[in-house]
């Protein structure tokens, strides 16, 4: 198990490639409600956008799993993106200007006590439209828990 400060910042992030990952992972039915996984587009992307990045956000209820992370799947390809890094607020958009959100905010549940931030970077214009389906996970020992699968795309974010 591991505790808050073995937690370092890396494979946070991943560059957007429509072929990536491995075969799909079989689907689970969702069995926490805190693992909900939420979207955010980078700031000012457009339909006219060259490019953007997608943020994932999703929470854990303790620091107490083996693992914890997102699953990204793209064109039937998944990837799997484990967490070594998490947050007790980060900075969301809102308005003009950006405000601190805490993981109940993001999940909706009291239990959570801890943010995931995944971020998918250039996402060129012509993937605007791709489905990106995202699921966020936990694991101990062998049991993994996953939270709900949500799909996505750019066009219908902006």
């Amino acid at each position: 198990h591991t505790n808050a400060s073995a937690y370092q910042y890396r494979y946070n992030r991943v560059n957007f490639d429509p072929y990536f990952g491995e075969a799909p992972v079989p689907p689970a039915e969702p069995t926490v409600d805190w693992l909900a996984s939420k979207v955010q587009l980078a700031v000012g992307t457009t339909a006219a956008s060259d490019s953007t990045s997608m943020r994932i956000l999703s929470t854990v209820d303790s620091l107490d799993y083996d693992a914890a992370g997102i699953e990204i799947t793209i064109n039937g390809k998944t990837t799997t993106l484990n967490s070594t890094v998490v947050y007790e607020s980060i900075y969301a958009a809102s308005g003009e200007g950006a405000e601190l959100v805490t993981p109940v905010q993001v999940s909706g549940v009291e239990d959570s006590q801890y943010i995931i931030a995944k971020e998918i970077i250039n996402i060129p214009a012509a993937a605007f439209d791709t489905e990106i389906t995202i699921r966020a996970f936990c694991s101990v020992d062998e049991t993994v828990s996953y939270g709900e699968s949500r799909t996505v795309t750019v066009a219908g974010l902006i």
